[in-house]
């Protein structure tokens, strides 16, 4: 529903998840609050997710005071001495329902975000705003501002979140507000005694799964830059399309790349928006189902233990037997050189896949890899490196690579994206994968994800555009500029020296810059990736 004008122009309502300064850390770690997270018995505190399972629940300024002082007691056996905090949440560009209570129907009712601010539905349909419920899961993007009593709460906020899973505590506003915390008695958790909170059984988000894509989307905006692979799967994820290029400086290149290999990519990225989706290429199944192994395993070891017994199982071949066998030495690599290897499977490109996966340990390592030693192509650096984010999942990933192009907020709307494509899915469980389910379908318009610069340098190539190359190229010292110069019919004096040609004229002489954009975009695939400062720097000129 959209609103009119006169809507528009009223002051937002400003609504509050209360929480304690414990998990206030792990919501912004996960970049996501989710009501899944109680599960967590080790990490997670008693907060208000505990009064509505399976939803999160928002209140307006007067909070229920029930609410606020159960976060001010630890969990019994715990040490930790909790703190109140109050997350302020804008609702305003919010797209999916809103649960309310509904005094006219006496029942709860699913509404729009712009309907919450109609004051005229609110009072026609006798809507109680005491409460609103998101079901299951809240983008940490919606967070305007973090809210504490003192400031001995809010240093320890920005201390523990260093040692946090990498958050960047930098992208939320920390304020003092004693007030919120105060006169609370009127308020009510629930619009009345006999009112219960609505199930919400068909809510549970599968964070498992959402956590390790959100690595891959994360990964994937860094490589892009540099990889035409990247891009084109990133552009798949976002069901953005990608611009007609304006160049032909790689087409031979990606003509290189096997066929089944795009397939795969292709497969992949089907998949994730579609885990019900039937795949019929037989080396995309394996990696299919290898990405399910490495999402599934609670680490590492035992994500390549369950690889190895998935090859062994399908080895048909003494060539397929031999490469488990070089694959399952310590878990990595056998005593065989890993380059060696490399060239034995030269012809086998996913196998060449797995042995980085396994020879790489983690995407840092892998993204900083001299790529003459890696010898692998654009397409085989995508898959690898999927699998690799996949391991590693957004959660654990380096801050660099968190805050990269400013993605963490958008990232945050992704994920909940994705929790509704896998909403109520097991991926352990085959058959609940080749059921009838219905995947919904979700769309990606209304996030503004940033597009990597390499996006961007191809769909255009103006003056902005070639002001934002000029900044790699003059870090990297490339020779991708030219000059042009137009002499207009006259006159001209010549001075020669040995060092220069000095003219001399009447009339203007014009010197235009040329920037080859053919010959940037190839020198740019050579590099593992734009470093952080320097493509904050490039985005800054567009």
């Amino acid at each position: 529903m959209s609103k009119s004008n006169k809507d528009a122009s009223k002051p937002q309502k400003k609504w509050y998840f209360a929480t304690n300064h414990q998990n206030v850390l792990m919501y912004l770690a996960m970049n996501t609050i989710t009501s899944t997270f109680v599960s967590d018995k080790n990490k997670y505190y008693q907060d208000s997710l505990m009064k509505y399972s399976g939803w999160i629940p928002l209140f307006l300024p007067k909070l229920p005071e029930s609410i606020v002082d159960q976060n001010q007691l630890s969990d019994e056996g715990s040490k930790v001495k909790l703190q109140p905090v109050l997350l302020e949440i804008n609702l305003n560009n919010y797209n999916d329902s809103l649960t309310v209570y509904s005094g006219a129907q006496e029942s709860w009712i699913n509404i729009s975000a712009s309907q919450l601010n109609d004051e005229k539905f609110i009072t026609d349909d006798n809507i109680d705003t005491s409460v609103v419920l998101i079901p299951s899961q809240l983008a940490t993007g919606y967070i305007t501002s973090i809210k504490v009593q003192t400031a001995e709460i809010k240093k320890k906020i920005e201390d523990k979140a260093k040692d946090t899973n990498n958050i960047d505590i930098g992208n939320y506003k920390i304020s003092l507000n004693k007030k919120l915390f105060e006169g609370r008695s009127v308020a009510k958790l629930l619009p009345s005694d006999n009112v219960a909170p609505p199930s919400a059984e068909n809510f549970n988000v599968n964070y498992r799964y959402v956590n390790a894509i959100s690595g891959v989307y994360a990964v994937l905006s860094l490589l892009a830059n540099v990889n035409d692979q990247a891009l084109n799967a990133l552009s798949s994820l976002l069901k953005k399309p990608l611009p007609t290029p304006s160049t032909n400086s790689d087409k031979n290149d990606a003509a290189s790349h096997p066929k089944h290999l795009h397939e795969i990519i292709d497969n992949f990225c089907r998949w994730v928006l579609n885990p019900c989706t039937e795949i019929s290429d037989p080396a995309s199944k394996v990696f299919i189902d290898t990405v399910k192994i490495i999402i599934n395993s609670t680490n590492t070891v035992k994500s390549k233990e369950k690889i190895l017994e998935l090859l062994n199982a399908q080895a048909r071949d003494e060539q397929s037997q031999q490469f488990v066998a070089d694959l399952s030495g310590k878990l990595g690599l056998s005593s065989k050189p890993f380059d060696e290897l490399m060239e034995t499977y030269s012809t086998r490109q996913l196998n060449r896949v797995l042995l980085m996966f396994f020879y790489a340990e983690d995407i840092e390592r892998f993204l900083n890899l001299d790529k003459s030693k890696s010898k692998l192509n654009e397409v085989e650096v995508v898959l690898a490196a999927t699998l690799l984010a996949l391991d590693t999942g957004w959660l654990k990933l380096p801050s660099d690579f968190k805050t990269y192009a400013t993605i963490e907020k958008p990232i945050s709307f992704v994920m909940t994206k994705l929790g509704q494509i896998h909403k109520g899915i097991d991926t352990s469980n085959p058959d609940d994968l080749n059921s009838s389910l219905e995947t919904p379908v979700v769309y990606f318009d209304d996030i503004d994800f940033p597009m990597p610069i390499r996006y961007l340098l191809i769909d255009k190539w103006n003056k902005p555009q070639q002001e934002a190359a000029k900044v790699l190229i003059k870090e990297q010292k490339w020779d991708c500029i030219d000059y042009e110069v137009v002499f207009p019919q006259g006159s001209y004096e010549f001075d020669t020296t040995k060092t220069y040609l000095k003219i001399k004229s009447k009339s203007e002489i014009k010197v235009r810059e040329i920037v080859d954009q053919s010959k940037f975009l190839h020198l740019m695939s050579q590099l593992n990736y734009i470093d952080a400062a320097t493509e904050k720097s490039m985005r800054g000129k567009l």
